[in-house]
């Protein structure tokens, strides 16, 4: 028995076991591994190369006879796998390089693609290897063996194949029928792909308590590059046992994506911003046990070199001990050595470095399931790595790694990995070109929206659809845009007729598309989805308010943790109580930012606090002042030097010139204070600490309290004016409590313009001020009080729905605003 894929023949030997059939395990096997099997009877042995291999070649020559025509796009990273890519194509059919030159030559890329795929073709012969099609031919040519042939699961066969087929005298009369026949037909719309994903998982459930087998049950998907992301996460929270029958790059895996990081930070000359997420990569650590090494590291980068980081890993053994390893490498990769000793040397040392730590008992089957890819991913690397060095000739001399290694990433971004699963029982789900070869009770098409599925095809990027069209004259099977748009209604046609019981059609308008012309063709009303969601299993304490903190210790411990608030601290707990949780209570703080980036709002308020602080004594040139505190403050955070900075640059210095050239119209005097700290109470047990910009006492002997905002009119002023804004009656509050009496609050916008906001009377601004009264001292000191009381009672309630500060809040990552009720329902 002859399928047309390995799945589908692992699928095929289960189904024959499970009635009883006893048979060799090759009995069923591919057309290709059958074909491959004859090729290499002839006296040359006829080999399919593989497709890293061939990668390989097409780049190579892709370099060496680099056709003008191309020239404008060799450079692009994916075009040496279009080009590979439109050679297997037209291969696959049956046309060779020479008909491609010949029969399209009046079209501009036929030409230079056809000499290089016949310079390709030159060195696959070399090599005693051929394209599928070579091996078809040579299958043909080969002396057939007796018996009986049976064709399982093809849609229609290309011209090489039906050859083949013709002298074993096993070719049908006609393609497989795509008639759909009548299954029950159920559908459902639901409003983003994760509630799809559910409803097909309940639909699944539910057909398995009336006693359908998982194995029974398919998914199909016409964009699995959308939907197995969402899909794998539902169906592990759901329980279903599911094998997705999709390969992914051998590069993508999170081994390789360490070992290839590993060899680019030692290319580097182990930049830190390069060796920080492979650290991340290693299997020796917890995630918790780098974050703090993580932030050191952020903060020094830009940095280089294994000595830095051993400085800032003392106190940590695994990564100590991972970067002595990486300086064993750093030596060992140094020297000149032959290809194939690269393949061997790379991998030992890899593998060395890596060693992942055994997976515990009784793990969740997601777990077991990317272990198993892990391990799998690891042995396959070794086997890429020698793959690689088979493209030098065989009379190997020593190259150094800059030359080896990028053939390997190339190998590696080309071999798939398919990780065994020997599981019998679970949902398939797999692409709609494997679903149409198979035969369930209950198959599931999801993404039935617009422009999703049916696809609509472009014009070939090397021939265009008249180039096709000539083949097709000539005898060819190529197709064109407008005939992939026909297949795809024919596949829509064979993926329906695999269901052979029930059929659920489903898709999403979270895309903001309608429903394709083949959901509407099948006609019938859809079913609402059903709200659902996963038992969640949690002990009868672990239910409670997630709200609040209930625990007496973590209260107390919180109350010695903050035995003094700040006036940003309460401001942030009257605005957001969970912001003060996450930043105030935890003190959390966020990653540190890249270098060109790490001159944002904040820092550039600082910045401009600093210059003013040294400039206001004396008022001279502004300007010397600025550029001393800016390189000063650059050098400081490591700042990187580039458009952001220069911009930065520009704009602070026209904010701070233009306040220094308006400043005369503020009734200066000297200054009785500068950045003063103060600390004060508003109740018995509640003390308040602040730091004021500047304070100055006018001729009658009161004061004005003065905060620089480097923020702009509007946003000034608006921060006057929101009433869950503590600094302006607090600090009035504390300076009164030294006895001293205050004239006005006053907020000093600086960006764009300068323009005072606040209240109380200065006499000489030109600007009306709010009202400066002890009720509002007392509303303000109140509010504050009754922020402390419910801190104290362990209350963090959650915001219902996100305000416009959550944008740059620091905790927004990790905040729940937004999903208060789901927060409530499962109390967590």
């Amino acid at each position: 028995m002859l399928v047309p894929t390995a799945t589908l023949a692992e699928h095929r030997r289960h189904q024959l076991a499970r009635e009883g059939l006893v048979f060799r395990p090759d009995a069923v096997q591919t057309f290709s591994r059958f074909a491959a099997d004859l090729a290499g009877k002839l006296a040359a042995g006829v080999k399919q190369v593989s497709e890293p291999l061939f990668q390989l070649i097409v780049e190579r020559t892709l370099r060496e006879v680099a056709p003008v025509e191309f020239e404008p796009v060799s450079d692009a990273p994916g075009f040496p796998a279009s080009v590979a890519d439109a050679i297997r194509r037209l291969d696959a059919v049956g046309v060779t390089a020479r008909d491609l030159g010949r029969i399209c030559s009046a079209w501009r890329y036929a030409g230079p693609l056809a000499l290089v795929w016949a310079r390709v073709e030159e060195r696959l012969s070399n090599r005693g290897i051929a394209l599928r099609a070579g091996v078809l031919r040579a299958a043909s040519a080969a002396e057939q063996a007796s018996g009986t042939l049976l064709l399982d699961g093809f849609a229609k066969f290309s011209a090489p194949e039906r050859e083949l087929l013709r002298r074993l005298n096993a070719l049908p009369d006609d393609d497989v029928s795509d008639v759909l026949h009548s299954v029950p037909c159920r559908k459902f719309v639901a409003d983003s792909e994760v509630r799809e994903a559910e409803e097909v998982a309940r639909r699944i459930l539910a057909a398995a308590e009336r006693g359908t087998p998982f194995r029974e049950m398919g998914i199909a998907l016409r964009n699995p590059e959308r939907y197995v992301a969402v899909l794998r996460p539902v169906l592990e929270r759901f329980g279903i046992p599911a094998r997705f029958y999709f390969s992914e790059p051998l590069a993508a895996n999170a081994a390789i994506r360490y070992f290839s990081g590993t060899v680019e930070a030692f290319f580097s000359g182990w930049e830190h911003e390069h060796c920080l997420p492979v650290l991340r990569l290693s299997p020796r650590f917890e995630p918790d046990e780098l974050d703090a090494f993580d932030f050191a590291v952020r903060e020094k980068i830009p940095n280089t070199g294994l000595a830095a980081l051993l400085q800032l890993a003392d106190s940590h053994r695994g990564l100590t001990r991972l970067i002595h390893d990486w300086e064993t490498l750093d030596k060992n990769w140094q020297r000149r050595v032959t290809p194939l000793r690269w393949a061997e040397q790379l991998s030992l040392d890899l593998r060395n470095s890596y060693r992942p730590a055994a997976l515990p008992d009784r793990q969740l089957a997601g777990t077991v399931e990317w272990e198993r890819a892990r391990a799998a991913a690891v042995e396959l690397f070794e086997a890429a790595l020698l793959e690689t060095a088979t493209d030098w000739p065989p009379e190997q001399v020593p190259i150094p790694l800059a030359l080896f290694w990028p053939r390997a990433k190339t190998v590696l971004e080309h071999t798939a990995l398919r990780p065994s699963d020997k599981r019998r029982n679970v949902v398939h789900v797999m692409s709609v070109y494997e679903a149409r070869q198979w035969a369930l009770d209950r198959m599931f098409v999801c993404g039935l929206a617009e422009k999703a599925f049916p696809k609509r095809h472009q014009e070939d990027a090397f021939l265009p659809d008249e180039a096709m069209e000539k083949l097709q004259r000539a005898g060819f099977g190529v197709e064109t845009s407008a005939d992939l748009d026909r297949e795809e209604e024919k596949l829509f046609r064979q993926v329906c007729r695999s269901a052979r019981h029930e059929l659920c059609l489903s898709y999403a308008t979270e895309q903001k598309n309608g429903p394709s012309a083949f959901w509407i063709a099948t006609g019938g009303e859809a079913e609402p989805p059903r709200p659902v969601r996963p038992a969640v299993r949690m002990r009868g304490h672990a239910r409670r308010n997630a709200s609040r903190i209930a625990d007496s210790a973590l209260i107390e411990w919180a109350a010695k943790a903050k035995p003094a608030f700040s006036v940003t601290a309460l401001e942030n707990y009257l605005g957001c109580p969970f912001k003060y949780f996450t930043l105030n209570l935890l003190g959390l703080r966020a990653a540190p930012l890249r270098p060109e980036k790490r001159l944002n709002f904040l820092e550039q308020g600082n910045l401009v606090h600093k210059v003013l602080e040294e400039w206001l004594p004396e008022r001279r040139a502004i300007r010397p002042v600025f550029d001393r505190v800016f390189e000063q403050h650059c050098a400081q955070l490591r700042v990187a030097r580039g458009y952001r900075t220069e911009t930065a640059y520009a704009t602070m210095l026209a904010d701070v010139e233009r306040f220094a050239g308006e400043s005369t119209n503020w009734p200066f005097h000297e200054a009785c204070a500068v950045e003063k700290k103060m600390t004060f109470a508003i109740a018995d047990d509640i003390t308040i600490n602040a730091r004021i910009d500047r304070i100055e006492r006018l001729p009658d002997g009161r004061l004005v309290i003065i905060d620089y905002k480097y923020s702009n009119a509007k946003n000034t002023k608006d921060r006057s004016e929101d009433e869950t804004r503590l600094q302006g009656p607090l600090y009035v509050r504390g300076i009164a409590q030294g006895g001293e009496t205050v004239a006005a609050m006053v907020y000093f916008s600086l960006k764009k313009s300068a323009e005072a906001f606040g209240w109380g009377v200065v006499p000489g601004l030109k600007k009306e001020l709010q009202l400066l009264t002890p009720e509002w001292v007392a509303q303000g000191a109140a509010e504050a009080r009754r922020a402390v009381e419910q801190i104290r009672l362990g209350l963090m309630p959650v915001l219902r729905e996100p305000g416009a500060a959550c944008k740059w809040c620091e905790a927004k990552d990790a905040c729940r605003v937004g999903i208060a009720e789901a927060v409530m329902t499962a109390g967590s």
